[in-house]
């Protein structure tokens, strides 16, 4: 099983493309029962707003918990969120529940969670071919359709970051899971100034679910993490 959003690029067609985007903006307006059915992935930056700004805990706190079971966590993402070392995610989990003053007695929930929903890596050799494919994304840029220009992580090559590839790495762990278990994913971020996870006025990019849909058969839905977790605050 291989996915590859490289390989999509313009594979698609304007019916196919009008149809995911009708569905997309459809099954926005039943937002509710997107969380309850669907897996959430978490971006690196909705786990980091939980230290960095005590305005958001009660929200994203109250999100987690009312949402546990369906809360996925990528590699890539557990491995951002670690790079500074104290933060790791067992501290994260284990400090939302004393904040929610859930506080289980042994660790068997935050066992039962990190079993099943933070992903395994993908492995070195798939690693090092996204990462060749990314290069060759960000070389032939100018060479593409002005509207399809954008890929996950193009913000970050424009940054000049040591490792600009960790977005398009989390998109394709979400493309492989969502293929095996053959399930649409919802995706959570506060990342929305770089343009390049959401347009800048907040919309999704739509080639984006057309790729990830011609990799998968499945729909992924991109959220802007801000204005779910206000919704929570309330609660």
């Amino acid at each position: 099983m291989s996915v590859s959003y490289l390989d999509k690029i313009n594979k698609g067609n304007s019916s196919l493309y009008s149809q995911l985007l009708g569905q997309y903006r459809k099954d926005l307006e039943r937002i509710e029962d997107l969380f309850v059915e669907l897996p959430i992935f978490l971006d690196t930056n909705v786990l980091l707003r939980y230290y960095t700004d005590p305005s958001t805990r009660k929200g994203f706190s109250t999100f987690f918990i009312q949402n546990l079971a369906s809360i996925y966590l990528s590699h890539q993402v557990e491995i951002e969120f670690s790079l500074d070392e104290r933060n790791t995610v067992e501290k994260l989990f284990k400090g939302i529940l004393y904040y929610r003053q859930e506080i289980p007695e042994d660790d068997t929930k935050w066992e039962a969670f990190e079993h099943k929903n933070v992903l395994g890596t993908l492995g070195r050799r798939k690693i090092e071919q996204l990462k060749k494919e990314f290069n060759s994304l960000v070389k032939t840029a100018s060479n593409r359709e002005k509207s399809k220009r954008v890929f996950p992580g193009m913000g970050d090559s424009n940054r000049r970051f040591k490792y600009p590839y960790g977005d398009f790495i989390i998109f394709h762990e979400m493309m492989y899971f969502a293929k095996e278990e053959q399930k649409d994913v919802l995706f959570l971020t506060y990342d929305t100034t770089k343009g390049d996870w959401l347009r800048k006025s907040g919309n999704v990019h739509a080639h984006y679910v057309e790729n990830f849909y011609l990799n998968t058969g499945q729909m992924l839905y991109i959220l802007d993490a801000n204005s779910i977790l206000k919704k929570s605050r309330s609660y």
